[in-house]
């Protein structure tokens, strides 16, 4: 008894008053505006994607600054499932994206610390609009499935968004994932259900439902050991006429003031040339009772009790200390790549 308690224990939030609030009140709040507040649209559509892709594999594309390491022309053939700002990947073309998931606040402004400000034009506002506009142009014209908050869908109407012929799949969901319980039930699409917050836990959740037992992550530096910091679109690169002593340098010079406007703790953990640029890769050394280790783990076990393993590809230096690793390079030696 007192081990299943300290089992349950190590998986809670250390901030209890939010776990309290996600696990009584939001629920009930959920219970009434998806039942008693004319929000009661089935979500039944989403039974066809169930165990569509059984025994497949899946790309799972993160946006973190590790993508470097990869050759989206390799993975032209493969099932792939991405998120947030890949759409100005400058190699998305090769692709061939298949999914996409997209749940931020439409009505929201996002943080100037999150907007790719000097990629997008700099009069264009960083408000929901702007960036779900992109996701439209760049991500559902080209004919990729996309997955969208229930909540969002008549705003999207309303402003004429994803009105085209593609595939839409509108979810409900909260985040107050509860470990045992959700550890022992079936993923499911066709009501609200519960995940934790992130989008990749959304996806990896997806992925499952539709069957996928073969799941590899890439560029999800936060699931690294050090976590990988930053995006592929806002990491530090210098030209490399300079020396590489001048470099380290500039690079650690980088680092102290990042810090000290962001409020951050990023560590400069090497550089290496690209041949064009010396590009710079930040770090944070955090504690694998961290909350997002934790969850990533509760992630792995919903993952193998469904039958899926998810695999990390990390760059030369990393570990992945919750799921099995692989290296790109061996990655794309294998037989079915």
């Amino acid at each position: 008894m007192f081990a299943y308690l300290n089992h349950f224990r190590m998986f809670l939030p250390h901030n209890y008053f939010k776990w309290f609030i996600n696990f009584i009140f939001k629920p009930l709040y959920y219970l009434l505006k998806d039942f008693f507040l004319l929000e009661k649209k089935s979500l039944s559509v989403n039974l066809i994607l169930k165990n569509i892709k059984t025994a497949q594999k899946c790309f799972l594309i993160m946006t973190g600054d590790s993508l470097s390491i990869a050759d989206f022309e390799k993975l032209k053939y493969e099932k792939t499932f991405s998120t947030g700002f890949i759409f100005l990947h400058q190699d998305l073309e090769k692709l061939n994206l298949k999914y996409y998931l997209a749940v931020e606040d439409p009505l929201k402004n996002f943080p100037d610390l999150n907007w790719p400000s000097h990629i997008i034009p700099s009069k264009v506002p960083n408000n929901g609009y702007t960036f779900y506009k992109l996701v439209n142009d760049k991500i559902y014209s080209k004919g990729t499935k996309i997955f969208l908050r229930y909540e969002d869908k008549n705003y999207f109407i309303s402003r004429k968004l994803f009105t085209g012929y593609g595939e839409i799949y509108y979810l409900k969901f909260m985040s107050n994932l509860f470990y045992k319980k959700y550890l022992q039930s079936e993923i499911t699409l066709t009501k609200r259900f519960s995940t934790f917050g992130g989008s990749i836990f959304l996806i990896l959740q997806i992925l499952i439902y539709m069957g996928f037992k073969e799941i590899y992550l890439l560029g999800a530096g936060y699931t690294y050991y050090p976590t990988y910091e930053l995006h592929f679109y806002d990491s530090y690169f210098l030209p490399n006429y300079i020396t590489r002593d001048q470099a380290k340098l500039e690079g650690e010079r980088i680092v102290t003031e990042h810090n000290k406007r962001l409020g951050d703790n990023l560590k400069l953990f090497d550089f290496y040339d690209d041949g064009k640029y010396y590009r710079y890769r930040m770090v944070k050394f955090l504690n694998l009772e961290n909350e997002n280790y934790r969850k990533h783990q509760m992630m792995k076990d919903i993952a193998e009790y469904n039958g899926a393993e998810i695999i990390n590809i990390i760059p030369e230096g990393f570990k992945s200390p919750i799921y099995k690793n692989i290296y790109w390079s061996d990655l794309i030696g294998k037989d079915q790549m």
